[in-house]
């Protein structure tokens, strides 16, 4: 499965303190004016979030820029920015507002929750094949691969077993897998199993909304959340870094319970004495 990590940003703004999605119906440098879907917003309620172009008719600025919202008027539906685009958004241009995390908080906690996931890619072998073409998701480097397994049997209750005979190389800029021995059965699968390294970022240093991931959505999504809020309870003070530590505790806990042994306890956080002007430096392991 695979998505893009606009969407990915999307569901994590959605479930952790709002998101609103719109079509502007007219703008200038400083303002963005929608009368279909914010005009049902009081005065003021998107002052502080950011406003973000997703998508513009012709696909050139002000796509990709995002502004702090000094100013909103529900009744008219405009929204007033506190510095300008470089260029007006207009009608048909698309747009999002994240209400509670600013993107650049949101695009970290998803950067350090999908940063060297494990993923799979499967073959099937040619008995009288040695090379093989590795394309997948997040592949980039052949040190990324970290094992291949086999499975000499159509049967799908049959276990894969690792080995050794093997080496990724690249081939001109395409990473090739070659076996030092070609003596598969017609039913042979191959399983590569490599850290998937996501290089999501422009020449600017921008997340790219457009790369796309994989791997399970709802995984990256409770993952990026014990990101977020472990990030804003760093920062925050009483009652608000309670809240945000409890949350945390629930989404490590969540994470704890879908398996996956390289996870640290959720017992570890519990444990923390959450003492006013104290740094708490415990961080998940599986982001270091």
């Amino acid at each position: 499965m695979s998505y893009t990590l606009l969407t990915l940003r999307q569901e994590l703004a959605r479930s952790t303190g709002g998101l609103v999605q719109g079509t502007a119906t007219a703008g200038s440098t400083t303002t963005l004016t929608d009368l279909v879907n914010l005009k049902r917003f009081g005065d003021d309620h998107l002052i502080g979030g950011d406003l973000y172009i997703t998508d513009t008719t012709d696909d050139l600025a002000p796509e990709g820029e995002v502004r702090y919202i000094s100013d909103f008027v529900g009744s008219t539906g405009v929204v007033t920015v506190d510095t300008a685009f470089t260029v007006a958004p207009g009608a048909g241009d698309t747009y999002d507002v994240y209400l509670k995390y600013t993107k650049e908080d949101l695009d970290t906690a998803i950067m350090l929750a999908i940063s060297d996931w494990r993923m799979v890619t499967t073959l099937t072998l040619n008995s009288n094949l040695a090379e093989y073409t590795l394309s997948a998701t997040a592949l980039h480097n052949a040190d990324d691969v970290i094992g291949v397994w086999l499975r000499e049997s159509s049967d799908p209750q049959s276990a894969f077993k690792q080995v050794s005979d093997w080496r990724v190389w690249d081939n001109a800029g395409t990473l090739t897998l070659e076996f030092g021995e070609v003596n598969f059965d017609a039913n042979t699968l191959c399983r590569v199993v490599y850290e998937a390294k996501y290089d999501q970022t422009d020449t600017a240093g921008v997340y790219l909304d457009t790369a796309t991931v994989g791997g399970d959505l709802n995984e990256h999504l409770i993952r990026a959340q014990a990101q977020l809020y472990f990030m804003k309870m760093q920062s925050s003070a009483a009652p608000d870094r309670d809240w945000l530590a409890s949350m945390y505790r629930e989404r490590m806990e969540r994470i704890e319970a879908m398996g996956r042994g390289e996870r640290p306890s959720p017992g570890k956080a519990k444990t923390q004495d959450w003492e006013a002007g104290r740094t708490h430096r415990y961080q998940p392991e599986w982001h270091l």
